[in-house]
């Protein structure tokens, strides 16, 4: 699904379904992503600013499982709380750094098990790991 729509007007646009927004491009997106019949979903997204997107990404995710979302450019520093961006069903791994640029997350479904792997990040680079446990049946 090709969701890059360059030439869109303004009053086109459905505040709820844009993405990302640069000088030449919109982004645009109806709030579904193409299902899958199995498989594991991994989404990565530059969101640029958390806290100001979280409304349309919790639009996003009512309308699609996605078991880790992963999002660059939070903005978010260590004065927002977890609390401040609880999307249901989801738990969060940060690593902030300012409110004015970086910072990274990753929101991993309830369902998915996992550890966060510190002792394999860098202090001087925006980098979460994780390790995931998967059930023991193939996913496809």
């Amino acid at each position: 699904m090709n969701i890059d729509k360059p030439h869109v007007t303004q009053s086109q646009i459905n505040p709820h379904h844009i993405l990302s927004r640069n000088s030449r491009n919109l982004f645009l997106c109806d709030g579904k992503i193409p299902k899958l019949q199995k498989g594991f979903k991994f989404m990565l997204l530059n969101i640029r600013s958390l806290i100001s997107k979280l409304d349309s990404l919790v639009y996003l995710l009512s309308n699609n499982k996605i078991d880790i979302l992963c999002l660059n450019e939070t903005f978010c520093d260590e004065t927002i709380s977890n609390n401040e961006l609880y999307i249901e069903g989801l738990q969060i791994e940060r690593k902030d750094r300012t409110r004015s640029g970086g910072g990274v997350a990753i929101y991993i479904s309830s369902n998915v098990h996992y550890v966060r792997r510190k002792e394999f990040e860098d202090p001087d680079l925006e980098l979460i790991c994780i390790q995931l446990y998967l059930p023991l049946k193939k996913i496809s």
